[in-house]
Parts: structure tokens; sequence; C-alpha cells
């Protein structure tokens, strides 16, 4: 029994997260993400990948979803699932050894299935705009946690492993102000507080609704737009994996 409880110690000391955190990841999370997290599709419902995200992003995630800074707004219908589904992770303790589970175990890579048709030329052309996409995410697509000196702070996730089809749906959301927008709460209006904090899990939402006003507007068509940039994006940054080569 000493044993036992010793080797949980050790785990939970090394990797940030408890053997209760797998079970509660298994039990409610896996229900929409997979035991993979890979996504799923369940009915019409499609849920987004969440393995090879870092552990930072995700804690920041959730801690959004928890406290009214995300998955509030009305016509945010994913965002509404989740932001009932966070309920389950009772302590900002749980949220950070849950973001550590997924950020540590959960690496693989979905296959390549591109879903989203655009122009590729003109996708390449907005994101490399040096104040739109390419300012946080980087010319890798591995995104930016870094203060640089003259430029600004720069926190931004990589876009590396996520659906093609995610990223068209969150680049209109914040389009629309449905995501990046805390909301009109006790909590909300705390994380609008601190939009302007680089510590604040609301700093990188705030920068990123700010991008899409600057990137998307001045296009004739900017659902069109949207989804130029989000296949250039999925293609590029896939184009060299093993995968992509199986594809006609």
């Amino acid at each position: 029994m000493l044993s036992v409880v010793l080797s949980r110690s050790v785990l939970a000391a090394e990797s940030g997260y408890t053997a209760r955190t797998k079970a509660m990841y298994n039990a409610v999370c896996a229900v929409c993400h997979g035991k993979d997290g890979l996504g799923m599709t369940i009915g019409n419902n499609r849920f987004p990948v969440i393995a090879g995200l870092p552990r930072w992003y995700l804690e920041n995630q959730l801690i959004l979803y928890k406290h009214d800074g995300r998955g509030a707004h009305p016509q945010d219908k994913e965002g509404l699932m989740m932001h009932a589904m966070v309920r389950t992770l009772r302590t900002d303790k749980e949220i950070r050894e849950m973001a550590a589970y997924i950020g540590n175990k959960l690496k693989e890579k979905k296959p390549y299935q591109p879903t989203v048709e655009g122009d590729i030329k003109n996708g390449k052309k907005i994101y490399e705009n040096p104040a739109t996409c390419i300012r946080c995410h980087g010319n890798d697509f591995k995104g930016k946690d870094v203060e640089v000196p003259g430029q600004g702070y720069f926190k931004a996730p990589p876009l590396t492993s996520l659906d093609d089809w995610y990223m068209l749906s969150q680049l209109k959301k914040f389009m629309e102000k449905h995501r990046g927008e805390p909301a009109q709460t006790v909590k909300g209006r705390k994380l609008k507080l601190s939009q302007q904090d680089i510590n604040s899990p609301s700093f990188g939402p705030a920068q990123m609704q700010a991008m899409t006003m600057v990137a998307f507007p001045v296009e004739a068509d900017r659902e069109q737009a949207m989804r130029d940039v989000v296949a250039y994006i999925y293609r590029t940054s896939r184009q060299k994996t093993p995968v992509d080569k199986k594809q006609p």
C-alpha cells in the first residue's frame, strides 16, 4: 500500500498531474475529445483536437472557461458546452493538473484531413502581413511565448495540430466577438480588466480579437479571406509530414 502511495506521489511531482487527473480526463474530457485527444464527431457536433497544445495554453483556456472569459456568449454553442463541462474541475489546482496531463501525455498528431478550401496565395499574403498572424504565430506556425525587445510580448499557441474547420470557426468567433470578450459577470469583468496584463489568461484572446479586426475587414469577402488563411496554414504546416505524402 505504501509503495502505491509513493508511486502516485512521484507521478504527481514529476508530471504535474495525478492518477485521478487521468481518470477524470477519461471519464469527462474523452467523451468529446477522445482518449487520444484527437477530437471526435458526435452527431452534428464536432469537437476539436487538443493533443499537441502546450500546457500553458491549455491552462489559460480552462481558466477562461471557468471564470466566464470564454464560452459564455449565447451564440457560442460549442463554447457553452465547454463552459459547463469545465465545472467538473473544482479548483485552479485541478485545472493546472488537467492542463499538465493533456500537455504532457497527449502528443499524437491527427492525420492530414483538409476540409477548408481557399486561395493559398491570398492566405499566405494575409498571414505574412507583419501586423497579423505571423507576428504572434511565427513563420513556422509554432506560436510564441516570448518578449521581444522593442516589439512587445508575444503569447500565442502553435497552429500545427489544429483542424482547419476548427481554426475557421474560431476566427469567425473572434471576428463576431463571440470569443475574446469576457462575459458581463463579476468574474468576467475581472478578466476584462486584466486584458493588458501579459500574465493574464485574457491577454492572448484580446490580442487575437484585435488582430482579426486588422486582418479581415479590409478584404472584400471576409469569410473567404478567413478560409484562404486557414487553408494556407493547414496545408503549409502539414506539407512536410509523412502522412501528407500519402494523399493523392
